[in-house]
């Protein structure tokens, strides 16, 4: 979309003016994308040089909630991807949407939907002002449906919040594999939902049993560098960078030293990646190779940044199973995490893009991958899982069937 922004009759453009702003006389004209970027960058900078100024700052602020760019805002307020910025970026439109008072307030869950691109969207009535605990519902079900990554194995958050301020101390924290580029991967990180029902959120997905360890020191270091700018759109463009795959051919080694026929699947798997050249799919703005080749990339910085590797085997739908089944997965680890007591589980989902119509309605629906360390109870033969945190890693799940779970609800939301 273009924006037209009226000058004066007399204002002259230089060629360079002309360039960026257009040649239409009388109008400045520049792209809403771009429009909002720079509006973000001034609203910040001139925050911090007039923090002083209180009514400034308001101003400022106020043209933040209404055309601040969300990626500017994720890098430069909200200290990057170190920070709690790493929460969805779902939450800061609902506020923004409740912000600007919205004459009907309903229309926040269309807007909500358009804006996030959700292929489940819930219909409503008119809904009264003061039925605030009517549109909290609608909100509330609006993010469980479309797969919003809430924490469920954490201490309990008092309903008594405005739904928003519920959101956003349950949205779950992403750890991006790639500090670049961040909001894009949060955006895709959303379970694949089946239904809703008293247990919690039914999804489908594959289950890892996290086993064998890889120490930084079996990892020879390397005096090649290491393009550190890389970032998800050079990945997304490009594929892992000679160093990357050199580091991931030393991964390789080590596996291939390991004689045991558990090691054998992943080592093959591992080769025939690195050695492939598989091509997107063009209707798919998440292909499972790019998917594939950030968190390789995540791997080759845990590497250099001496963590720890971890192992996995898909175990079906049950804790118990998975016994013999070969190695599929590499995941990295803390020396803390190392330390958990008793198994550790990952849960992992992966979906392509899809079109789904409804109604009158076409819509795209954004391909989704989920990667979480889980705690699991059994309930009738069914896998109950809670999250506990964001787990990166690089898994082969090709000819794996996935298996139905349950993610069960918040504590706060069963009372």
């Amino acid at each position: 979309m273009w924006l037209l922004i009226r000058h004066a009759d007399g204002l002259v453009k230089s060629l360079y003016a002309q360039r960026e702003l257009g040649k239409l006389t009388g109008e400045l004209v520049i792209k809403s994308q771009k429009f909002k970027k720079y509006a973000t960058l001034f609203c910040l900078a001139f925050c911090q040089s007039m923090e002083h100024d209180c009514s400034a700052r308001r101003r400022c602020e106020r043209i933040l909630r209404r055309a601040g760019a969300y990626n500017v805002l994720h890098k430069y307020e909200d200290g990057g991807v170190e920070s709690d910025a790493r929460r969805k970026i779902t939450v800061s439109v609902f506020k923004d949407l409740d912000y600007r008072e919205i004459t009907e307030p309903s229309d926040i869950l269309a807007i909500a939907a358009n804006v996030c691109s959700y292929n489940t969207r819930i219909l409503v009535p008119k809904i009264a002002k003061d039925q605030a605990m009517s549109l909290s519902l609608g909100i509330l079900t609006l993010c469980m449906s479309n797969g919003e990554m809430i924490k469920t194995d954490s201490e309990e958050t008092a309903l008594s919040k405005r739904i928003f301020d519920f959101l956003e101390d349950q949205s779950m924290s992403i750890g991006p594999p790639l500090q670049y580029g961040a909001l894009t991967f949060i955006k895709h990180c959303r379970v694949p939902v089946s239904r809703l029902s008293a247990a919690g959120i039914h999804t489908e997905g594959i289950l890892w049993k996290l086993s064998d360890v890889i120490r930084p020191d079996r990892l020879r270091q390397s005096l090649l560098f290491q393009d550190k700018d890389l970032n998800q759109n050079n990945i997304f463009r490009n594929g892992l960078d000679d160093y990357q795959r050199h580091r991931m051919f030393d991964l390789l080694e080590v596996l291939n030293q390991r004689n045991k026929k558990r090691y054998q699947r992943l080592a093959n798997n591992l080769r025939a990646y690195l050695n492939g050249n598989e091509s997107p799919v063009g209707s798919d703005d998440w292909p499972s190779k790019y998917c594939m080749d950030m968190m390789a990339a995540c791997i080759v910085n845990a590497i250099d940044s001496k963590k720890y590797l971890q192992l996995a085997r898909p175990i079906g739908g049950l804790p118990k199973g998975g016994r013999g089944v070969p190695y599929r997965a590499i995941f990295t680890r803390d020396r803390d995490e190392l330390r958990h007591s008793g198994p550790t589980y990952i849960f992992t989902s992966w979906s392509r893009t899809k079109e789904r119509k409804q109604e009158a309605s076409q819509y795209r629906s954004l391909a989704k991958y989920v990667s979480v360390e889980v705690s699991i109870n059994t309930t009738n033969g069914l896998a109950r899982l809670k999250n506990r945190k964001w787990a990166n890693g690089l898994c082969f799940f090709d000819g794996e069937a996935n298996h139905p779970f349950v993610f069960e609800w918040p504590d706060s939301l069963c009372r």
